[in-house]
């Protein structure tokens, strides 16, 4: 019986040494994957770069989408007045395991380097704690990810410029997708080609965020590449309409809610003042230099009037007033 138990109990402790190499491999493997997927990375971006189209600014080095919102707005001034925002739903989740790889493997023979992407299929979400496999989309926060993902819609760039170009240009910044059109007509259809190019790849449009709208006369506009998009009459030249570009209105109200974010909470009020200065003019700044391209002239002013209001409320807090009752401490600070 001793024996039996000593058996047992060596079964037992073979098994847990069995469990804890298993949980110490896939401990390793989890701490190694970052750096397989940044050296994927590495080698992968120039050769997805060598083919890539022009009409693609999204996850690119040396590309923005300032860039693609300055082909957009020459393009509209020259007489491409139908617009065509195709957003895609989710890229990152819907993008089918089995069609990303074969997309891939197009682009590059490596082996080794396919195995290492297709261990993606393997990573699994997290729901509610629980680690659940999943056929479909990229590993979220991957440093490969957004490459990867970007490769597989090159799909939607290369038919647009070898089969569509007839119809019209189009303008991709990561999954957000511009058709440019001179007739209603031409949009239509390539906007019905986009959606069902994407539909191969598993991907659907965003029904909220797709539309097709004539932009000439300026009553209508179109929110894309993260900014507003409206024809304004030039005040040099009467009669004539150019586009211009600024913050959207989901784009502004994100800003304030960052700015509240940082004067609001009253555990900071005893900061100092100068410290939590710097941290909102920090924010002002990289806002800024995301929509400075355009013409955001009035937007800069209603944050800096929202900044001055919230500082105002800061300072009174600070100072022990109710209300807005600090506004002479705050512009002396």
């Amino acid at each position: 019986m001793g024996g039996s138990s000593g058996a047992g109990g060596t079964g037992a402790g073979s098994a847990r040494s069995a469990a804890n190499t298993r949980a110490g491999s896939r401990s390793r493997n989890s701490s190694r994957q970052p750096a397989a997927q940044a050296a994927a990375k590495v080698v992968l971006e120039p050769i997805f770069e060598a083919d890539d189209r022009e009409s693609s600014s999204g996850f690119r080095p040396r590309w923005s989408a300032h860039q693609a919102g300055e082909d957009l707005r020459r393009a509209v001034n020259r007489g491409a007045n139908w617009v065509g925002d195709a957003d895609s739903a989710a890229v990152c989740d819907r993008l089918d395991h089995a069609t990303r790889m074969t997309l891939v493997a197009k682009r590059t023979s490596d082996r080794r380097l396919l195995q290492l992407l297709a261990q993606g299929r393997r990573a699994g979400v997290l729901d509610g704690g629980t680690l659940c496999p999943t056929d479909q989309g990229v590993p979220q926060g991957g440093v490969s990810s957004p490459l990867v993902a970007n490769g597989v819609l090159h799909e939607l760039d290369r038919e647009g410029e070898d089969h569509g170009r007839h119809l019209g240009q189009r303008i991709r910044d990561a999954a957000d997708v511009v058709i440019r059109c001179r007739t209603a007509r031409a949009a239509q259809e390539a906007h019905q080609r986009v959606g069902e190019l994407l539909a191969g790849l598993g991907v659907t449009l965003h029904p909220a965020q797709t539309r097709v709208v004539e932009v000439s006369d300026g009553r209508n506009g179109f929110d894309v590449l993260g900014g507003h998009g409206r024809k304004v009459e030039s005040w040099r030249k009467r009669g004539r309409r150019y586009l211009q570009r600024w913050p959207s209105r989901r784009a502004m109200p994100a800003g304030r809610d960052r700015i509240t974010a940082i004067t609001a909470p009253r555990h900071r009020w005893p900061e100092p003042i100068q410290a939590i200065g710097d941290e909102v003019n920090r924010l002002r700044r990289g806002w800024g230099a995301y929509v400075r391209v355009g013409n955001a002239a009035r937007q800069f002013r209603q944050v800096d009037d929202y900044v001055r209001e919230r500082w105002v409320l800061v300072a009174s807090k600070k100072a022990g007033r109710r209300g807005r009752g600090g506004e002479r401490h705050a512009l002396a600070v």
